[in-house]
C-alpha cells in the first residue's frame, strides 16, 4: 500500500458535492491536520492544464496542434525538426526525459533557451511519432510555447485565462520560496521511514509545477464537463 501521510478528498455526484473530507497529516513535524483548504501539489496533474492552455490558443487561432515546434521555439536541435506539438501533447516526440538528469534543479533558474540547449545535447529515444514514451520534457516545451504564442509568462496566462475565470483561488506556482497558506509539505520515505523531501527539487514547471486543493480541481473538472 503507498503509506501517504495525508490526504483531502471530494466526492461529486450529479454535479453536486456529496462529501468533502480530510484525513491524516499535512506536516508531521508540526503535528498540523490536513484539511479540505489544504493545498497539495498536483505534480503531473499539471500537464492536463498545460495542454488546455494549449488548446485555448488554438482556439483561438494562435497554434495549431499540427505546427511543428520549430514555429515557435528558436534554436531547437536539427534533430527535433519533424516534432509538432501534437507529438509534444502525447508524448510520442522521441525527445529524452529530462527528470533524473542532472542540471535542472530549480536552484539552476534555467532560462527557456539553456533548457533548450541542454536538452538539444540529448540524443533522441526514437523518430517523432515513431513511439510512446512519458515525457516530462514535452510538456515543458509546451509552457516555452504557451509564453512565446501568448507573449506572457506561463504563470499570468493561467491565472488569466484558467485559474481566475474559475475561480480557483488556491491555484498557483509551487515555489518553495513563496508563502503558500495551507500548504502541505512533502515527504519521501526511505526503507518504511519517512523523510522530508529533498529541497534540491527538480523544476518541473509546466509538466508538474501547479499545486491546488480538491475544492479548485472540482472546480476544474465541472468546467471540463461543462465546456
Amino acid at each position: 500500500t503507498h503509506r501517504i501521510p495525508g490526504v483531502a478528498l471530494m466526492i461529486i455526484q450529479d454535479g453536486k458535492t456529496a462529501k468533502t473530507a480530510a484525513y491524516g497529516l499535512a506536516n508531521l513535524e508540526l503535528n498540523v491536520p490536513v484539511k479540505p483548504e489544504t493545498v497539495f501539489e498536483i505534480g503531473s496533474i499539471t500537464k492536463q492544464f498545460t495542454a488546455a492552455a494549449i488548446l485555448l490558443l488554438a482556439q483561438d487561432g494562435k497554434l495549431s496542434v499540427n505546427d511543428k515546434i520549430s514555429a515557435h521555439l528558436a534554436n531547437i536541435p536539427s534533430a527535433w525538426t519533424n516534432i509538432t506539438i501534437r507529438h509534444l501533447l502525447t508524448h510520442t516526440s522521441g525527445i529524452k526525459n529530462y527528470t533524473g538528469l542532472d542540471g535542472f534543479e530549480l536552484r539552476q533558474h534555467l532560462t527557456q533557451a539553456q533548457f533548450i540547449r541542454a536538452m538539444g545535447r540529448e540524443p533522441m529515444e526514437f523518430a517523432p511519432g515513431d513511439a510512446w514514451k512519458y515525457c516530462n520534457t514535452g510538456f515543458s516545451l509546451l509552457g516555452y510555447i504557451i509564453e512565446n504564442v501568448s507573449g506572457k509568462n506561463y504563470w499570468d496566462f493561467m491565472s488569466e485565462r484558467v485559474f481566475r475565470p474559475l475561480g480557483m483561488n488556491a491555484t498557483t506556482d509551487r515555489l518553495p520560496s513563496v508563502i503558500i497558506p495551507n500548504r502541505a509539505s512533502g515527504y519521501e520515505q526511505t526503507n518504511h521511514a519517512y523523510i522530508n523531501r529533498a529541497y534540491d527539487l527538480t523544476d518541473v514547471f509546466s509538466a508538474g509545477a501547479i499545486v491546488s486543493t480538491v475544492g479548485d480541481l472540482a472546480k476544474w473538472n465541472a468546467a471540463l464537463d461543462g465546456e
